[in-house]
């Protein structure tokens, strides 16, 4: 999808989904691990097309990583 949109894309935000009761039947929680491993994915993708990658959610330490 990037080597499609990098050159009408500046920046991509990504979140997660939070893991409410209301959906836990259909969604597991993602552990922290897979987070930071799929963060860091999308980081790489990101930095080889030269899109800003942003994260908007409550875990702050994904930062470092993007």
């Amino acid at each position: 999808m990037c080597e499609r949109l990098h050159a009408y894309t500046e920046r991509c935000v990504f979140s997660f989904v939070d893991a409410y009761k209301s959906i836990s039947d259909r969604y597991r929680a993602m552990s922290h691990n897979e987070m930071i491993a799929i963060a860091s994915h999308f980081s790489r993708i990101a930095q080889k097309h030269n899109i800003a990658l942003l994260s908007y959610n409550k875990h702050t330490d994904l930062i470092e990583i993007i």
